[in-house]
């Protein structure tokens, strides 16, 4: 009988195999090499990040520069309408967790998801089946 490491939505991990469920590709752990996880945001982060910076900043140069009461309140609202696009378009751009291993000669991407908990239990398994086997 085939001990269970690991089964959920995300996939099986056996002390043989690693399956994903999605697509029911099937890897053999005898022969993933150099397993290892990457973390990554999607393409927008960067930009998202430096247009709040800048938004803010101009925000509070306005208010100091011209120094009447109604640049303050522009200033202010311009701050506070970039610091709140600014999360609402981080919140969306979630941080992105990867299990990559080398399998057969070539990279090959295990598991992929913004799940942190999820993601954590199927690498804790992994490396239980790898270290067990």
């Amino acid at each position: 009988m085939v001990r269970t490491y690991y089964r959920g939505p995300a996939g099986i991990v056996t002390e043989t195999h690693f399956v994903r469920v999605g697509d029911g590709r099937t890897f053999p752990l005898s022969e993933l090499r150099q397993v290892g996880t990457t973390q990554h945001r999607g393409a927008y982060y960067v930009p998202v990040v430096v247009g709040t910076v800048c938004a803010v900043l101009a925000g509070a140069l306005v208010g100091l520069i011209v120094l009447r009461p109604w640049a303050w309140a522009a200033g202010g609202a311009v701050v506070l309408a970039a610091v709140i696009a600014g999360r609402f378009l981080l919140a969306r751009n979630r941080l992105t967790y990867t299990l990559q291993a080398v399998y057969r000669g070539a990279e090959a991407e295990l598991y992929s998801t913004t799940d942190a908990t999820g993601f954590a239990q199927v690498c804790r398994a992994l490396r239980r089946a790898l270290e067990n086997r």
